[in-house]
């Protein structure tokens, strides 16, 4: 892999397999396209109006529109689990490895981001630095995580027993936050 000149790893240089695929031949609006996956061989794509689109081990499989109020800003896949949408209106969409989905009541209002590292454990932010959790499917009341709402979130688990959950959140300024949540999944 070769650096460019601004010591960052080009996509142009990585070596990809498969086929490049624009979005609009799925029938998805070409404006800010989300993607993310459950594993190597399964993934759902979704757009900002709320349609869908996932991929199954050789094809594209066409869902439909799982988030019917649109806005939708972030998206994220649990290994062998469940994705989860989010929109600006409240909205939390829950996408099954077999593409079935159901929505949830809103969390909370002008969603920005989501992370979800395990199918028991989901992270939500708002662009007023609110947040909330769910675990084993239950969402927590919201709570305040600072006052630079994130636009940017990750959290990912560890291996030890009990697992502890760590996530990483860069907000507007650049400021970069981070946290251990102390679970037992």
């Amino acid at each position: 892999m070769a650096l460019d000149s601004a010591g960052a790893y080009s996509i142009t240089s990585l070596p990809l397999h498969g086929t490049l695929l624009q979005a609009s031949a799925l029938g998805l609006s070409t404006v800010n396209p989300l993607v993310s996956c459950f594993s190597a061989t399964a993934c759902l794509l979704t757009d900002k109006s709320g349609d869908a689109v996932g991929w199954k081990g050789k094809k594209w499989k066409t869902i439909g529109v799982v988030d019917a109020a649109g806005g939708v800003t972030a998206l994220s896949c649990a290994p062998g689990g469940t994705c989860t949408i989010v929109d600006s209106h409240g909205g939390v969409v829950a996408v099954s490895v077999g593409y079935t989905y159901a929505k949830h009541a809103a969390i909370l209002d002008n969603q920005r981001t989501v992370s979800c590292p395990t199918p028991r454990y989901c992270l939500v932010s708002d662009n007023l630095g609110n947040a909330s959790q769910e675990v084993n499917g239950v969402w927590s009341p919201p709570f305040t995580i600072g006052n630079d709402p994130p636009v940017a979130l990750s959290c990912g688990v560890g291996k030890t027993s009990p697992v502890g959950v760590t996530c990483a959140a860069v907000s507007v300024p650049g400021h970069m936050k981070w946290g251990v949540i102390k679970l037992i999944l």
